[in-house]
């Protein structure tokens, strides 16, 4: 909706994903929701055992997960409510770069959907397929930034977070943050960027 004003508040902040106590974490998995590398193994390994089971209740009745697509489930141990598992693609030296990068966003977006559709109040993503799947981090965050901004003008998510893994990554999500907040007529979008002084963490 073109001239929509965007009342969702984003955060970035350097932490560790696992700590959010909201309403949803994404997990950045992989296909078959199994132990990965990265944030996904922080997640399981936090989760613990019920949210290995729920991740293979669900692919025992839905099968793998496809690219680009989300699925919702228990967060097992973790103080947060529920997990939204989401699968990125895979960077191969800029091979179809195009297609990756509609990829990623649609993983972005699947996941927010979700998120709306089932009344969730905030959101927290790690930064998606920069790890073991390497996609270049600068790219992944303007892609994750401007479906973030794209979806909440449309539809109602009241809070969303960057989890970053480091200082780094998260200087590339507020810097692309508020190059958009000063185009703005307005105050809304709010965001705001918090770099606690933690080790990094393997996305």
């Amino acid at each position: 909706m073109k001239g929509a004003i965007m009342t969702t508040l984003i955060h970035v902040i350097q932490s560790d994903i696992t700590l959010f106590t909201g309403s949803a974490i994404v997990n950045a998995a992989n296909r078959h929701l199994r132990w990965g590398g990265g944030v996904c193994d922080t997640i399981h390994r936090a989760a613990g055992n019920r949210l290995v089971q729920a991740c293979r209740d669900h692919v025992k009745r839905h099968g793998s997960v496809p690219v680009g697509d989300a699925v919702l489930t228990q967060a097992g141990n973790l103080s947060s409510g529920h997990i939204i598992h989401t699968v990125g693609p895979r960077w191969f030296w800029g091979i179809q770069a195009g297609k990756k990068e509609a990829m990623l966003a649609r993983a972005y977006h699947n996941s927010l959907r979700l998120a709306q559709e089932n009344g969730l109040s905030s959101i927290a993503f790690p930064c998606i397929s920069t790890g073991h799947f390497g996609f270049p981090p600068a790219r992944a965050a303007d892609i994750a930034v401007q479906t973030v901004l794209d979806f909440c003008r449309e539809k109602t998510v009241p809070a969303v977070w960057f989890y970053c893994p480091d200082k780094r990554n998260a200087a590339l999500y507020e810097g692309r943050l508020s190059a958009v907040a000063r185009k703005l007529p307005h105050t809304p979008p709010l965001h705001s960027i918090w770099f606690p002084d933690m080790p990094s963490v393997t996305p």
